[in-house]
C-alpha cells in the first residue's frame, strides 16, 4: 500500500526561547525546521534553535525506517509487475503503465536534491543512501553517522526543510465564480516532504495518478461487462431460435413417423 510510505510524525521536545521547551511536529523524527510560535509570541526557525546532541541512534533508526518504507513500496510494485519466465505466471499489473510511472516517480524523487536548503547536504547520496540492486535503496550507516557527527544541522535540514513560498489561486473561467485551482510553491523542501508530496499526488482521491488509473480500469471493466451482456443476449437469442427450430423439426419428424405408421397399417392391395 502506497500509504504505508507516508512519513510518520513524531513529537520531539525542542529547546525554545528562554529555555522553555516546545513540542514540535517532526517529519521523520530527526529535527524540525517548521517555524513555531514560542511562548512569548516570537516566531523562529527551529533549525538554528535545536540541540542536536540528542539520541543519534534514534535518528539513525528513523532514517532506516524511512528507507525501509520506500523499499517496501518498491518491492510491492515489483511483485505486481513481475513475470516468472519459468512458470509463465504474470503479476496482476504486469506491463501496466501506471505501475511503471509510480516506480519511476518514486526513484526520481529519492535521487533528486533537497529544494532550497542552506546546508551543504542536498542529496541522499551524501548521507550514504543510494539506489542499489532491484531499484532498492541501500544505506551506509557509517557515512550517515559521520555526517550526523560532522554537520547535524545540515542533515536535519536536508530531511525536514519546509517553507512555503507562495499560494496562488486561479479560476479556469475569468469573471465567473467557480471552484478555483490552488497551487502552492515551496522555497524549501526536504526529502521527507518531497516523498510525502509525491505520494499525495499519486494517491489524491480527486486526480491522483493511481486514482485516475483506477477510474480508467473501472471504465474498462464496465465496457467489458456491457460487451459480455451483449454477447449473452445474442447467445440467448440464438438458443431460443435453435430451440424453436429443433422443436419444429421434431414435430415434423413425429408427423412423418405417424404418416409412415398409417401407411404401414393399410392392407396390401392386389391387382
Amino acid at each position: 500500500d502506497l500509504d504505508d510510505l507516508r512519513v510518520g510524525r513524531m513529537l520531539h521536545r525542542i529547546p525554545g526561547v528562554g529555555g522553555v521547551g516546545i513540542e514540535a511536529d517532526v517529519g521523520i523524527g530527526i529535527l524540525p525546521v517548521h517555524p513555531l510560535q514560542d511562548p512569548v509570541g516570537e516566531q523562529h526557525a527551529l533549525v538554528g534553535a535545536v540541540e542536536v546532541a540528542d539520541d543519534r541512534d534514534g535518528m539513525v533508526a528513523s532514517v532506516q525506517a524511512w528507507v525501509k518504507s520506500i523499499n517496501d513500496v518498491i518491492t510491492k510494485i515489483a511483485d505486481y509487475d513481475k513475470y516468472d519466465s519459468t512458470t509463465r505466471v504474470k503479476g496482476p499489473l504486469f506491463g501496466n503503465s501506471t505501475v511503471s510511472i509510480v516506480r519511476q516517480q518514486l526513484l526520481t524523487t529519492v535521487q533528486a536534491r533537497a529544494r532550497g536548503v542552506d546546508g551543504s547536504i542536498t542529496s541522499l547520496s551524501q548521507l550514504g543512501i543510494k539506489v542499489g540492486a532491484k531499484s532498492l535503496l541501500v544505506m551506509d550507516e557509517e557515512r550517515l553517522r559521520a555526517q550526523l557527527d560532522a554537520n547535524p544541522a545540515a542533515v536535519a535540514e536536508a530531511f525536514t526543510a519546509f517553507q512555503v513560498q507562495a499560494v496562488t489561486s486561479t479560476s479556469p473561467v475569468p469573471g465567473v465564480t467557480v471552484a478555483s485551482e490552488t497551487r502552492t510553491t515551496y522555497s524549501k523542501l526536504g526529502f521527507g516532504d518531497m516523498v510525502d508530496q509525491l505520494l499525495q499526488r499519486i494517491t489524491n482521491t480527486v486526480d491522483g495518478t493511481v486514482t485516475q488509473a483506477d477510474r480508467n480500469i473501472q471504465k474498462q471493466i464496465e465496457a467489458l461487462n456491457k460487451r459480455i451482456s451483449a454477447v449473452d443476449a445474442r447467445i440467448e437469442a440464438k438458443r431460443t431460435r435453435y430451440e424453436r427450430q429443433f422443436a419444429a423439426m421434431e414435430r415434423s419428424i413425429a408427423r412423418g413417423q405417424s404418416q409412415q405408421a398409417a401407411l404401414s397399417s393399410l392392407p396390401a392391395m392386389s391387382f
